[in-house]
Order: C-alpha cells, then sequence, then structure tokens
C-alpha cells in the first residue's frame, strides 16, 4: 500500500486485484502490468467516479509490477507502482 492506494489486494491472487483509493473520488485509472523483464504485459484505461476499484488480470503465474496512474476531479494526477504475484 502507498499514501494514494491503501490496498492492493488479494496478494497472491488468482484472476483479480482489488484497490481501495484513501477515500479519494478517482476520476479515472490507468493500469499498466508489468513482467519481470520490464515489458508491458496488460493495460486497462477507465473512467471510475469510485475511490475502489478491481481488475481481472490475464496472466500467467509469476511476480509483476503494477503502475496506478489516477486523475481526481481537479485535475490531479497521482501515481504509485506495487508489485503483486500471480499464483
Amino acid at each position: 500500500g502507498s499514501e494514494m492506494c491503501k490496498e492492493t489486494d488479494p496478494n497472491p491472487t488468482d484472476k483479480e486485484l482489488h484497490f481501495e483509493f484513501n477515500n479519494l473520488n478517482v476520476q479515472s485509472v490507468e493500469y499498466k502490468i508489468y513482467d519481470t523483464a520490464g515489458r508491458e504485459v496488460q493495460k486497462i484505461n477507465r473512467v471510475i467516479n469510485s475511490s475502489k476499484d478491481f481488475i481481472d488480470l490475464k496472466l500467467s503465474s509469476g511476480t509483476y509490477n503494477i503502475l496506478i496512474k489516477i486523475k481526481l476531479p481537479s485535475g490531479e494526477i497521482r501515481q504509485a507502482f506495487e508489485k503483486f504475484i500471480m499464483k
């Protein structure tokens, strides 16, 4: 977890990740998932207008890094980098 993103769970996961954005009203979010070699393996971009979100993962077993970039209604952009494991 980080100041922006309180939860990334479950971790390890087998199919989805849930995010809780510290009661921020997040307008839109972009997720970029990278494998250990730094290749982008999945990208999701969407409008949520919420403080929570979850994503379905289409990945094989292993360790991944996820870049979470949120946009607030004020136009402010914040980002966090998390590590997670696919079972």
